[in-house]
């Protein structure tokens, strides 16, 4: 910005010089006090205002900064700020600039964990499946009010008439510390005796923050004091199966079940743990199957949406043949797109969405204590006994891996490949399935 001189020499500015300047017919006329530097006054058609003005150090172009109107601002006001936006400018400081700055950072500075999420959400797509874990820990352990289509709003967890702190969701992130991230990882993992439910709370926050330290939001993730400080609580991997013991009964409670016409999903859900453990596959793969991954005539069922996004095509067995017939019949009857449709307390986007249900009715009556995925892992450890390592992980969609055979890493079975090995497993669960019946297979191993 070249500096303007419209005036001859440099003047007094004072309530008096201002007052008595007359607005001009055109253009703008400017004035510079001859005690302060950099100061002065420029008049228009409608308006008079002053300004500083100098050259930033570092900077050949002066910098012209508006102070205010005068009326509004008196002379001596003006005077003031002007000297001291003229020392800044003199000690390298551009007004404007660090004005931007500190507007930035208080804008910042206020980014709330809700806004955070909102970010995240929209910029890191995840799996259905994942998306809910998060939305659960935001909304349970944070104070949350996180809405999906796949999923009702989780309520605040109490747990042994303790709550958890829930008022870190509008809470601004730069403002969580190290030391509230120890407090309440502590809290959860021993006062409400969940120590893997605060693991992962700290991990779906650490990945959020992580966003905000990418974004030059806040400077450091304050989850990383649990790593730092090893203070993350020890995780043993979950071993637990329906053992061959426990499975006649197991099917037997399962078959009540069938029979029932209360609750009325009481057969979809009874099918869709029966179909499970037959086929090994994670709990939401097996409910958001649809009948356009089912094909009768090639007698194979495929899984696209994937944990490790290799898509699965499992072999159908005659046993799985009939079940999805008999399934097929029932959602005929309701034009149901889905496999294994939601009914009566099932609530989501169509599919079976809360197994859980059904598999406590199935747990009291047969008396044995299990998970979704406890079935995932009994049909794993079947398969262990009964079909070669290198078919299992196909098996279970396993990425086939090795480090000491090259070879290994190329194998690829087709479900043709597949279809002898299922029902090696199929033929021992249903000799476990006839015991459970009262009956004996001729051929089960």
């Amino acid at each position: 910005m070249e500096r303007l001189k419209l005036n001859d020499g440099r003047v007094k500015i004072t309530k008096q010089f201002v007052d008595k300047q007359p607005f001009v017919d055109d253009g703008q006329r400017y004035f510079y006090d001859r005690d302060l530097t950099g100061f002065g006054l420029v008049v228009g058609k409608r308006s008079k205002a002053y300004f500083a003005e100098r050259t930033v150090k570092g900077k050949n172009k002066c910098r012209r900064i508006t102070i205010g109107r005068h009326g509004p601002l008196t002379c001596d006001e003006a005077r003031q700020r002007a000297g001291k936006l003229i020392l800044q400018m003199a000690d390298g400081i551009d007004p404007i600039e660090q004005e931007r700055r500190d507007r930035q950072e208080a804008q910042v500075a206020s980014i709330t964990l809700k806004q955070l999420w909102e970010v995240f959400a929209d910029e890191r797509p995840h799996k259905t499946s994942t998306r809910s874990d998060y939305i659960k820990y935001m909304n349970a352990v944070f104070g949350g009010d996180v809405k999906d289509e796949a999923m009702t709003v989780t309520k605040k967890r109490k747990h042994r008439n303790k709550e958890l702190p829930v008022a870190w969701w509008k809470r601004p992130i730069s403002e969580i510390s190290k030391e509230d991230i120890r407090q309440l990882h502590k809290f959860i993992g021993r006062e409400l005796g969940k120590p893997s439910y605060a693991n992962g709370s700290m991990r779906v926050l650490g990945a959020l923050l992580n966003l905000a330290v990418a974004r030059e939001w806040i400077d450091k993730n304050p989850t990383e004091v649990l790593s730092l400080e090893k203070r993350w609580f020890s995780e043993k991997p979950r071993k637990n199966t329906v053992g061959s013991d426990k499975l006649p009964d197991w099917f037997k409670a399962l078959e009540d079940l069938r029979q029932q016409t209360d609750p009325p999903s009481a057969a979809v859900g009874a099918d869709y743990l029966e179909f499970v453990l037959f086929t090994g596959l994670r709990r939401s793969e097996a409910a958001k199957l649809t009948w356009e991954r089912v094909n009768f005539d090639a007698k194979t069922v495929t899984i696209d949406d994937t944990k490790n996004g290799d898509p699965l095509v499992l072999p159908m067995t005659d046993h799985l043949t009939w079940l999805l017939l008999r399934r097929k019949t029932a959602a005929d009857r309701i034009s149901s797109p889905w496999v294994f449709p939601s009914a009566g307390r099932m609530s989501g986007e169509g599919h079976l969405s809360e197994p859980r249900y059904i598999a406590d009715l199935v747990e009291a009556a047969a008396g044995v204590n299990f998970t979704i995925h406890d079935l995932r892992r009994t049909f794993i450890t079947v398969a262990a006994q009964l079909v070669p390592y290198p078919i299992l992980k196909a098996l279970v969609n396993h990425r086939c891996k090795s480090k000491g055979d090259v070879t290994l890493d190329y194998f690829s079975p087709k479900a043709a490949d597949l279809a002898e090995p299922m029902q090696k497993i199929t033929d021992y669960l249903l000799a476990q399935k006839a015991k459970g019946q009262g009956l004996k297979l001729a051929k089960a191993e």
